[in-house]
């Protein structure tokens, strides 16, 4: 669900970001933290180079079942990154600067905070950053028991390249586990 959303982040902006940088790389960099004494995952940190989310995006990322604008690709219900980081974590953040926008957003989704305190709104960071940065960060803590074994990481590798193999095969994008 997370390399689906970047996925179509890069789909629905390609030509602009590639306007403007004909060297680009579509990436998207699965990075997982390990526990060395139980050999499980500790964090997960899911980060493209997409186009980021951007302010009416970001804010309907977070609202539960809040179709997209586009909702024809990948993205179709409003609810894989908010299902696929609760199923992994407990604790949550999303950063983000998206294509044309001057702002780095950032969000933290704490679940036992937000059951606890009844929250219907979650504060929303803003920091100046260039007009020209763009991606997204998912930071994944206090991790689930549904999180990766170091023995399960050939398997996650191969499955990642079986669903993505038509992007892979045609240099779409770069995915690094």
């Amino acid at each position: 669900e997370l390399i689906d959303n970047a996925l179509q982040s890069y789909r629905d902006n390609k030509e602009a970001i590639i306007a403007d940088n004909p060297d680009y790389k579509f990436k998207v960099i699965v990075d997982i933290n390990w526990d060395d004494e139980s050999e499980k995952a500790k964090e997960i940190i899911i980060s493209d180079n997409a186009a980021g989310l951007s302010f009416n995006s970001f804010k309907k990322a977070f609202m539960t079942a809040e179709v997209p604008e586009n909702n024809l690709g990948l993205n179709e219900f409003g609810m894989g990154m908010k299902v696929s980081s609760i199923w992994l974590s407990n604790t949550w953040t999303v950063e983000t600067s998206a294509y044309g926008e001057p702002v780095r957003k950032s969000m933290t989704f704490d679940l036992k905070e937000v059951v606890d305190n009844e929250e219907m709104e979650l504060p929303v960071d803003e920091v100046p950053c260039e007009k020209y940065l763009h991606y997204t960060k998912i930071t994944l803590k206090n991790l689930s028991m549904n999180k990766p074994t170091s023995r399960q990481m050939a398997y996650i590798r191969k499955h990642l390249a079986s669903i993505y193999t038509k992007y892979l095969r045609e240099k779409t994008v770069e995915i690094v586990v």
